[in-house]
């Protein structure tokens, strides 16, 4: 038995534990999504993590943009206090709120992909004609997007990681799944290492290898650098689709007050009604 096989098996066993664990707000949250939710909605997905600000952005962004699809937060932080700040953020700013179980692993893949599993094990497949999207916290639209449209095409949608031997999963920061699709998928969002798939990779056995690819259409991700003219410093940023902004890493980042006041002041540029398009080619002024 190999190393990769032994450790998928401990990831399991683990993922196993943690699926049985019960959060008590659960019912009250599946309340909450039942009485919002709309037929073929896309229920978009925020696992938090100890970012507070960055998530209020997100929030305010997706209030100004995504006038198709409800935002639920979910929140994986390890600081109670921090989960305490998400949670009155989410009150304040009225999105449903709902604390995973306390994670057993500090290991950041393993963390994410246990969270995004007991997600679907206990929200999303007590949810009918719901489309879903699974978005990081530091993943902020800029300009309008509706995912349902993409779902209409094709039974998942998101950004495409390729591993060995032509494996690839969906990127466990922007992947959508059809409602039917929901339903069929196993709760095991865990990486598998032995193919380099990052988080969600266990679904390439279970899901995506099964699907002719040559009719999909993926995500589309470039890597573009803004000016802040204030500063002379020209900040090199991750935009998927055209419509979404990566701040990327802010839960990990060593320059991560640098980092988090270039993108305050984008937001603040963007809430105050500038566009994207103006932004990207004039830059902060």
């Amino acid at each position: 038995m190999n190393k990769h096989r032994i450790k998928n098996l401990r990831n399991e066993l683990g993922l196993y534990l943690y699926l049985s664990k019960r959060a008590p707000e659960l019912q009250n949250c599946l309340v909450q999504l039942h009485q919002q939710l709309r037929e073929d909605d896309t229920l978009y997905v925020s696992i938090a993590f100890e970012q507070p600000q960055v998530l209020s952005w997100q929030i305010d962004l997706f209030h100004k943009y995504m006038n198709h699809g409800q935002l639920l937060v979910c929140d994986n932080s390890c600081n109670t206090l921090k989960r305490e700040e998400i949670k009155e953020l989410c009150r304040v700013k009225n999105i449903p709120y709902l604390p995973l179980p306390s994670n057993p692993t500090r290991h950041v893949n393993r963390s994410h992909g246990n969270a995004m599993s007991w997600i679907h094990q206990h929200v999303l497949k007590q949810l009918e004609n719901v489309h879903v999207a699974f978005i990081d916290h530091d993943l902020l639209p800029v300009q309008p997007w509706d995912m349902s449209k993409k779902l209409m095409k094709q039974p998942c949608y998101g950004l495409r990681n390729m591993g060995k031997s032509g494996s690839w999963s969906l990127w466990a920061g922007y992947c959508a799944y059809q409602t039917g699709v929901i339903h069929k998928l196993r709760s095991n969002f865990l990486y598998d290492f032995s193919l380099e798939l990052d988080t969600g990779g266990r679904l390439w056995q279970y899901y995506y290898q099964g699907i002719v690819n040559d009719t999909m259409s993926f995500a589309q991700s470039e890597v573009i650098a803004i000016p802040d003219h204030q500063t002379g410093i020209a900040q090199r940023i991750q935009i998927i689709d055209q419509s979404w902004l990566h701040v990327g890493g802010v839960s990990y980042s060593r320059h991560q007050e640098q980092t988090l006041q270039f993108f305050s002041k984008l937001i603040t540029a963007l809430l105050a009604g500038a566009s994207w398009d103006t932004l990207v080619l004039d830059g902060l002024r």
